[in-house]
């Protein structure tokens, strides 16, 4: 079948920048449908797409409403009705077609405008046809049938949501920006390391493949005007230096944007290294962990002291970011081991601002680092004594030992064994969980089966060893300063 999109150019989504972290969520469309949008259809076409397999239609029960939906068109006001008007002839013609109620229809044509905004070409109509049935072959391979009906249902608003917003872009008359935007919403489809191609009259994903251009400059960044802080060179490096009463001794902190490294931001240790005054010795005092900076940067992040020979001590934070196929350090140095808590705060206001040029606005961690069985175990136990004799006169408790599970297909188990409370009251609990996890950013999404939805702060699997590694995770909505103490350790079994 072929179409034409009229829309008329006002329809510029001017206000749509989608977070490059997070395109879907950026054009409107609410997390918790994204996340079931993600669960299978970004899962299965983010892999090589099949070329053999079940061809029926995706089919789902139509909702009175979609929310998705509604999000994208809402920037457009009375606008909105134009693209209602294209999305209703589509609909019609999918009956006429004989494919009513078939999530592909949205799927395929969203894609179909995506591919040809982002490269700036199309492919035959021999490929439009077998794309579109490799398309069904992949989801119903990965387990588009075993959905639940509500998730199919959201995930065809969902799909029906981006073809609108493609459309959208098609018409525009920013053809700079609809490009970028296709790009990222793309990568929905096929994953932020992969590449398209088409082979034969077929679709063909380098599933993981793409290589990084090695001859790509890593570029300085800028350091964002912030509250608080002075330019100042450091030797010939750009930095910021702040001294204000916000500080209780009023002693200085110093921040130096140090020359950008081939090392990836990952190998943290490498980079702690190089960011040490000569001659100093000293590592990290907490596992670094990743987070973003700026606009979708990938960073990681923590503190420490480093010594002189002659045992003179200086304290050290270092965010290491991700720029280009290198990364590049931002460094502050301090007196006082104290104050770490007020500079990590009064940093975010600088780390907020910054603007990577090489940002590669992927996930902090993949599913495939997740994979495996994560346990954390902690006992404590606090004494109370008489203040006139001195003997014991009690104690509480606090044993904890939890467990996580992460499988490939994306489901997940938990348990909890505990036991709280003063010494002869002791109270013993246990829990388990089960369901499907999603990676979001810097999110972990946990869908339980019989519990409501939770989210953790994924801050990363870190390699603590040749053959030993650490997950970090904390709750959703800490400030910085809280997340880098309390972030909860689990070692891998």
């Amino acid at each position: 079948m072929v179409w034409s999109i009229v829309v008329a150019s006002q329809l510029l989504y001017a206000t749509a920048n989608p977070a490059p972290e997070k395109p879907l969520e950026g054009i409107g469309v609410p997390p918790a449908d994204a996340a079931i949008f993600r669960k299978v259809i970004s899962k299965s076409l983010s892999k090589q797409w099949a070329q053999k397999g079940d061809a029926s239609p995706l089919k789902f029960i139509p909702s009175k409403t979609n929310t998705a939906l509604e999000s994208v068109l809402k920037p457009l006001g009375k606008d909105a009705k134009e693209v209602r008007n294209v999305l209703e002839k589509i609909d019609q013609a999918q009956g006429r077609d004989g494919i009513v109620d078939d999530a592909t229809y949205y799927l395929f044509t969203g894609f179909s405008i995506l591919y040809a905004l982002a490269l700036g070409e199309d492919y035959s109509q021999a490929a439009h046809v077998n794309a579109r049935l490799q398309l069904r072959y992949s989801l119903h391979r990965d387990g588009w049938e075993t959905l639940p009906e509500q998730d199919k249902t959201i995930a065809a608003n969902v799909a029906k949501a981006i073809m609108a917003f493609a459309i959208i872009q098609a018409s525009s008359s920013n053809s700079e920006q609809s490009k970028r935007l296709a790009k990222l919403l793309l990568e929905e489809f096929i994953g932020t390391s992969n590449e398209i191609k088409v082979v034969d009259d077929r679709i063909t994903i380098s599933t993981g493949t793409k290589e990084v251009d090695k001859t790509v400059r890593i570029e300085d960044f800028a350091l964002p005007e912030a509250a608080g802080y002075k330019r100042q060179t450091f030797g010939d490096r750009p930095g910021l230096t702040k001294e204000s009463p916000d500080y209780p001794n009023k002693s200085s902190i110093n921040f130096v944007l140090m020359e950008p490294k081939a090392a990836p931001y990952t190998n943290f240790k490498v980079i702690w290294d190089a960011s040490k005054p000569g001659g100093m010795t000293g590592d990290p005092a907490q596992i670094p962990f990743k987070r973003y900076v700026g606009k979708g940067a990938r960073a990681m992040m923590t503190y420490g002291q480093v010594k002189t020979s002659n045992n003179v001590f200086i304290n050290m934070i270092v965010y290491n970011i991700e720029n280009g196929p290198g990364s590049q350090a931002l460094v502050g140095f301090y007196k006082n081991a104290g104050d770490v808590n007020q500079i990590i705060e009064d940093m975010e206001s600088v780390l907020e601002k910054l603007v990577v040029p090489g940002a590669r606005r992927a996930p902090l961690t993949t599913i495939k680092e997740l994979v495996g069985k994560w346990t954390t175990k902690g006992a404590s136990t606090m004494g109370y004594f008489s203040t006139s004799t001195g003997n014991l006169i009690g104690a509480s408790v606090v044993d904890r030992n939890v467990n996580y599970s992460f499988n490939a297909d994306g489901t997940y188990t938990y348990s909890y064994q505990g036991v709280t409370g003063d010494l002869g009251n002791l109270k013993a609990a246990e829990d388990t969980d089960r369901g499907v996890f999603t990676i979001d950013g810097d999110m972990l999404i946990l869908k339980s089966s019989r519990k409501p939805l939770r989210k953790l702060s994924l801050r990363g699997v870190i390699q603590t060893g040749v053959s030993s590694q650490v997950l970090l995770l904390g709750v959703v909505g800490r400030d910085m300063t809280s997340e880098t103490y309390y972030i909860e350790k689990f070692v891998k079994s």
